[in-house]
């Protein structure tokens, strides 16, 4: 009797202790259940609550306002040109009695006559980039190559003169006359100066000038080869004019471009009757 009364009395303590238990799982089970509800709710009231009072964060880009970088002051630029040279009234000089006299350049190959030069130039704002004033200084070499061969030049101080020497006759440098080419060719320092206009403020797609070139022939002589491949150089004034005033234009797309110019000067000095020889020169050019 007693052994089943405490079992009884062990069975009703269980059913108790489950009792608590589970009472306090399910109180908890309840707890999370409920928890992310009231969350939800917050989160939905403070995302009304914003929306209803507008961004939080400040509009970093009101009254901001894009500048356009400006042009630079000076540009900078090299170029390298060839072209060909062209004798302009390249008329014999006479005398008053019908003699004529060597004060003129005689006729000149078309397409071995040759001008190459290689300057340095700077270009000033003058607006927006776009139009601008350059300036530079260069160095210039020109190659005049006369259709006669036997052409001979002479070192006289009072005026220019030529004269035609004997393919059979006397040496005059120790060798046979049996000459290829006879030229002139002389060397200037130029000072460019144009007023040009670009596309774009850097890096144009084109560019336009219009100058003058000014300079000075320091280095004239002339240049005699030989069949057998001997050079003979005679240094010399051969009375060429000094000074060069050159008009000139150019056009350049990308890096590649041609000119155009032609000498206001003579480039005789003091030649005189009728026979003020000018040149022409165009060609291409590579610029940076």
């Amino acid at each position: 009797m007693k052994t089943t009364l405490l079992k009884a009395m062990m069975i009703l303590a269980l059913l108790g202790l489950m009792n608590g238990i589970y009472a306090q799982s399910d109180t908890i089970l309840v707890d999370e259940m409920e928890y992310p509800t009231i969350i939800e709710e917050a989160t939905e009231v403070e995302a009304e609550s914003e929306f209803e009072a507008g961004p939080v964060e400040p509009d970093f880009y009101e009254g901001f306002q894009y500048e356009k970088p400006k042009p630079k002051k000076y540009n900078f630029q090299t170029r390298f040109g060839l072209g060909f040279v062209s004798l302009n009234n390249a008329l014999n000089a006479v005398e008053p009695g019908g003699t004529a006299i060597g004060r003129y350049l005689p006729s000149a190959k078309f397409l071995t006559s040759n001008i190459s030069n290689f300057e340095i130039s700077l270009g000033k704002n003058l607006s927006q980039g776009l139009y601008r004033f350059w300036f530079g200084v260069g160095i210039e070499n020109e190659y005049f190559t006369f259709e006669d061969a036997s052409v001979r030049l002479s070192t006289r101080s009072d005026s220019f003169s030529h004269y035609s020497v004997d393919p059979n006759g006397i040496p005059q440098f120790g060798k046979d006359e049996n000459t290829k080419s006879s030229s002139l060719n002389y060397t200037t320092i130029s000072f460019p100066l144009a007023i040009g206009f670009q596309d774009k403020q850097r890096r144009p797609s084109y560019k336009i000038q219009v100058g003058a070139y000014l300079g000075y022939r320091f280095e004239t002589k002339s240049v005699i080869k030989y069949e057998d491949n001997t050079t003979v150089t005679i240094k010399g004034d051969f009375h060429m004019n000094p000074i060069i005033v050159d008009p000139y234009v150019s056009i350049q797309f990308k890096k590649f471009g041609f000119f155009g110019r032609t000498s206001l000067m003579p480039l005789l000095k003091n030649v005189g009757l009728g026979n003020e020889q000018t040149r022409n020169a165009f060609g291409l050019f590579i610029g940076v």
